[in-house]
């Protein structure tokens, strides 16, 4: 609900959204560019209403690769919870995999705050990255936020902060990286 475009603003369509997405998609071909086209959804929204995906899916002949967003928001809000990759992306990953069954997908953005504390992020990266290599063999591509913000007046650390998170960065990035070598 954060933007004019939202899908759940007032007046906001999915048959517009897929109109407006097959028409860049082709547009874009026509000049001969070779782009990856991609789609990206949130896998939560603030509003916490569900994402019909499918809806808002213009089809596999102009999406090359699906996307999704996954954040630990802890601390963030007034919940105080670590969550888990599992827990945040789970559900997006089986309803998209089922939607889209031969599409690559990639996680657009990715991280964890310090708000529930920078050893708590630590584990929640190790873990993330062994979540990626062990239960989540489509995503092709894995992008992560590193960006401090300011959330309501108080500063949100997503970047790595500690000697423990890079190392758990680095590690299981290295990992990752082995476990999913083509």
């Amino acid at each position: 609900d954060w933007y004019n475009w939202d899908a759940f603003r007032t007046g906001n369509l999915a048959s517009d959204f897929n109109l407006a997405f097959k028409h860049v998609v082709t547009v874009l071909r026509s000049t001969g560019a070779n782009f990856t086209y991609q789609i990206s959804y949130a896998a939560r929204n603030p509003s916490k209403k569900n994402n019909p995906f499918q809806s808002f899916y213009p089809g596999d002949s102009y999406v090359d690769q699906i996307c999704v967003s996954a954040y630990n928001t802890c601390g963030t809000g007034t919940t105080f919870i670590n969550r888990s990759l599992s827990q945040i992306i789970n559900t997006w990953y089986v309803q998209v995999s089922a939607m889209a069954p031969t599409k690559s997908l990639c996680i657009a953005e990715m991280s964890s705050t310090n708000q529930c504390g920078t050893d708590a992020k630590a584990a929640w990266i190790k873990d993330t990255w062994n979540a990626l290599a062990n239960n989540y063999p489509k995503f092709a591509s894995i992008n992560w936020f590193f960006e401090n913000k300011t959330l309501n007046g108080a500063l949100k650390d997503w970047s790595l902060s500690t000697a423990d998170q890079t190392a758990a960065f680095q590690q299981g990035y290295a990992s990752f990286n082995l476990t999913t070598a083509v």
